[in-house]
């Protein structure tokens, strides 16, 4: 079936136009945004609010560091207070949790070498009413 021309051009114009504001999306996060999710996660370590996403895994991840997960809060502390939006890992706009449990939030990911672990450490979290969810905390396995 061969559509008249006014129906061609309005698919063309509607596909330019969403293919523009994928584009613009795709910018995100700024550095301004990541130094406030920084910031929202020092927050939320200074004041207790931390939680694991699966403590079991990020613990024998850390076996590898030889760490323990009681040394996550002091360690996470270190590196947020080095970490800079040019560390920034994740993807463009930022990865959305598939986990029910974190809801559809958005997941910030790291890389960022560690003075006191020795090496290059990944770290992913996610900021849900006022708490810091460690998603992921291991060495960087993709140098």
């Amino acid at each position: 079936m061969i559509l008249p021309k006014r129906h061609n051009f309005f698919l063309t114009w509607k596909v330019s136009i969403d293919t523009m504001q994928k584009k613009q999306k795709g910018d995100h996060p700024s550095h301004k945004a990541l130094t406030g999710k920084i910031r929202k996660a020092i927050e939320a370590l200074q004041t207790g609010k931390v939680a694991f996403f699966d403590p079991t895994v990020i613990a024998a991840d850390l076996l590898n560091l030889d760490c323990g997960i009681e040394d996550v809060p002091e360690i996470l502390a270190e590196l947020l207070g080095d970490v800079v939006p040019d560390h920034y890992a994740g993807t463009r706009p930022p990865q959305r949790s598939y986990e029910e449990a974190l809801g559809e939030s958005e997941l910030y990911a790291f890389k960022i070498d560690s003075k006191r672990v020795g090496c290059q450490i990944y770290f992913k979290f996610s900021l849900i009413d006022d708490y810091l969810w460690v998603v992921s905390f291991h060495e960087d396995k993709a140098k």
